[in-house]
């Protein structure tokens, strides 16, 4: 269906339901603003479901302002993957959602960015989205720009999450069994191309038409009659991403089909292709089954290797939530990268704080990466660990008021005091003096008696959650006066 028709279908569908006017008029032509489309909308994979985002329009078609947005309508289209051949069928969009902004009871508004989560998938299927925003008038926008997600089986949830208390960090580890949320076994594989993995579709499309080598050559008779039609017949002076993406796939289908031919690595293939000797050595091996598979998978990138992505691993790593005590997980994880290893620092943060954590294994399924389940709830609570260095400079004087102590301002920031040890001459044990830290570095020992000598020492006391305190202080000592 063509935008044109989509927008005067949906208009009729608001328009019928208003009430009929008793009274004959003459036509009035409605001059009603139409609200500008949303260009963001995103899809991502999260906690095993789909989620889509995008921002609300603040103005309309005509660059006044958009002040009365009512809502938006949420299209879809399903489609099997493997995908149909057929290039020519037509897009089957079907509305799945409505939100209202002002009582979003299928989704979430946050700062003028709507959130919708779609957890009516099926495995193995590709999803494509649009969106159509409406204003009070019933007045709809155009399409927005299209999201697309190829989705599959989630992985499994991770385990035995443990966290490490550190100062103004906490270090996290956990276990993960490669499995998916069926039960099934997260192999290496599979290493069969994507249509995500040709980085430039119609430029190798024009490689393996041109034959001019025996691997493009043998490649370009491996594409059925139909992928070859079609690519001859396709217009490549303005050849774009989306008019050619069906004919990609094609040629991907065909391709997944030469990577499970042993034939491939046949020398006479390679005259004129730099090959490593890494992959000469297995070349030597003549590899079986999933091997043979792998192998033809990284001979097609040493072959074309502006062509055609890197193979990247089915277990693609792990993202980690976070979230304050009382306070929910945001929708993007703390790592800005998947983490790769079984174990993350999370530094740069405040002592004394409750942080709760949650982690999920992420699934690189045909280049569509896929968020699974997340693990059990784990709370942590960052302490500093080192205690201040003891104080420096310490003197003794005696004064007519009793004696009077001095000494340097320690270094750190989060000092919240001093405390002050005494002992008399002939005594055992230093004894606090002092019922509440000392804020500035200086304290008058009012209560020493004139004739006795005094031992004093210091310790400096954090402001941290446990009061930390130093080792003391070099020694100091106060005799009588004359």
């Amino acid at each position: 269906m063509t935008r044109g028709k989509k927008l005067l279908c949906f208009s009729l569908l608001f328009f019928s339901i208003l009430p009929a006017c008793g009274k004959k008029a003459p036509p009035v032509a409605l001059d009603v603003a139409e609200p500008a489309p949303a260009s963001d909308l995103a899809v991502w994979a999260k906690d095993g479901k789909l989620l889509l985002g995008w921002s609300q329009p603040r103005t309309n078609t005509d660059g006044s302002r958009l002040q009365d947005l009512i809502g938006f309508r949420v299209f879809r289209r399903e489609r099997p993957y493997p995908f149909s051949p057929c290039v020519s069928c037509p897009d089957r969009f079907e509305p799945v959602a409505e939100i209202d902004v002002d009582y979003p009871r299928e989704g979430r508004v946050e700062g003028g960015r709507v959130l919708w989560e779609d957890n009516r998938i099926k495995p193995e299927r590709e999803y494509t989205y649009y969106v159509m925003a409406y204003n009070s008038e019933r007045v709809p926008s155009a399409e927005s720009n299209v999201a697309r997600k190829l989705w599959a089986t989630p992985p499994g949830a991770p385990h035995s999450l443990g966290v490490e208390t550190l100062d103004r960090a906490l270090h996290l580890s956990w276990r993960f069994e490669k499995q998916l949320v069926d039960g099934r076994p997260i192999g290496e594989g599979p290493f069969f191309l994507s249509p995500a993995d040709l980085k430039n579709p119609s430029l190798f499309a024009l490689k393996l038409w041109g034959r001019t080598d025996p691997l493009p050559q043998f490649l370009w008779e491996k594409l059925t009659p139909e992928t070859r039609r079609l690519v001859e017949a396709y217009d490549f002076s303005v050849a774009d991403d989306s008019s050619f993406q069906p004919i990609a796939d094609q040629m991907v289908e065909n391709l997944n089909e030469v990577l499970k031919d042993p034939s491939l690595y046949e020398e006479e293939r390679w005259e004129g292709v730099s090959l490593s000797l890494a992959v000469k050595k297995r070349l030597a091996q003549k590899p079986q089954g999933e091997a043979q598979i792998h192998l033809n998978r990284v001979l097609l990138e040493e072959a074309f290797p502006w062509d055609i992505e890197r193979f990247k691993p089915e277990l693609a790593g792990f993202n980690l939530y976070r979230r304050a005590n009382g306070g929910r997980f945001g929708f993007s994880p703390i790592n800005s990268e998947p983490v790769l290893e079984g174990e993350f620092l999370d530094e740069n943060l405040e002592n004394g704080k409750r942080y709760i954590y949650s982690v999920h294994a992420i699934r690189n399924f045909r280049g569509s990466l896929i968020e699974g389940p997340g693990s059990k709830e784990i709370l942590g609570i960052p302490e500093k660990r080192t205690p201040p260095v003891p104080p420096m400079g310490l003197t003794a004087s005696r004064i007519s008021g009793g004696v009077e102590l001095r000494w340097n301002r320690n270094p750190e920031p989060d000092i919240a005091g001093y405390d002050v040890y005494r002992k008399a001459e002939g005594e055992e044990t230093l004894i606090k003096i002092n019922p509440q830290p000392i804020i500035e570095p200086y304290f008058l020992d009012s209560a020493a008696e004139p004739r006795k000598t005094y031992h004093y020492r210091l310790k400096a006391v954090d402001s941290s959650p446990g009061k930390m305190e130093s080792e003391f202080s070099l020694e100091v000592e106060s005799r009588p006066g004359p």
